[in-house]
């Protein structure tokens, strides 16, 4: 067999090493981000949820449409509580995640509207995402958004409509959000917008994840190029 021949399998089995090594190279990494109501023991404040109380007395919402002011002001706001009480018309946990408990504006369920803020930071170096998907699940009483605000859930400032409404017996789910329009690096906050009607009691309980595909990074030093620039 010629030198020229030998080489032929050997060339075979380096371009198949580079494409494999290119295709390993394009697979992007994932970033799962989980967050829920009531970080802390019932009774207690929620020292990841803050909020921003909507009204005076019960059974009354927002009387506006909600401004950056009023984002900024749930996300300086006092802490949300871990309810203490639960009412017996509640289902107790969520079953997309038993871990996340209901809050309010105090520990006793008191029937008040309003705006909860949760932050969450994206990495700020190599901060670059080719897809972002949401997973909101949610009980509420009495539910989320309303007639003037009629979106129950912001990323930044920016609703998402379809997320609204809402009971206290069965968790409501909503999947496959796109929100990469929606995301920034660094700092993002999550609001939820929890609304009384019945001037009984009120508290929200929620879960999200979010699902961030980072941007593919190409094969830096196997190339088609390369290859026949080997065996030339």
């Amino acid at each position: 067999m010629s030198l020229a021949n030998r080489r032929i399998p050997a060339f075979f089995s380096l371009l198949a090493a580079a494409l494999c090594a290119i295709a390993v190279s394009a697979q992007a990494a994932t970033l799962t981000i989980n967050l829920r109501s009531g970080n802390a023991a019932p009774g207690n404040p929620d020292p990841l949820i803050r909020r921003l109380d909507l009204a005076t007395s019960c059974g009354v919402g927002y009387g506006s449409l909600f401004t950056a002011a009023d984002f900024a002001a749930a996300d300086a706001g006092p802490s949300a509580v871990v309810l203490s009480f639960i009412h017996p018309a509640w289902t107790r946990s969520l079953p997309c995640d038993p871990l996340a408990q209901w809050i309010g504006v105090a520990a006793d369920a008191t029937p008040l509207s309003a705006l909860y803020a949760m932050d969450f930071v994206l990495p700020p170096d190599g901060c670059c995402y080719q897809k972002a998907e949401l997973e909101f699940c949610w009980m509420a009483d009495d539910g989320i958004g309303d007639a003037l605000n009629p979106a129950g859930l912001y990323l930044n400032g920016s609703p998402i409509p379809v997320v609204a409404g809402g009971n206290f017996t069965a968790q409501t789910t909503d999947g496959g959000l796109n929100i990469l329009p929606l995301i920034k690096c660094g700092k993002n906050t999550l609001y939820i917008y929890n609304r009384d009607i019945g001037c009984a009691v009120s508290g929200v309980n929620f879960s999200a994840r979010l699902i961030l595909d980072e941007c593919i990074t190409p094969a830096s030093v196997s190339s088609w190029g390369r290859v026949k620039a080997t065996y030339r």
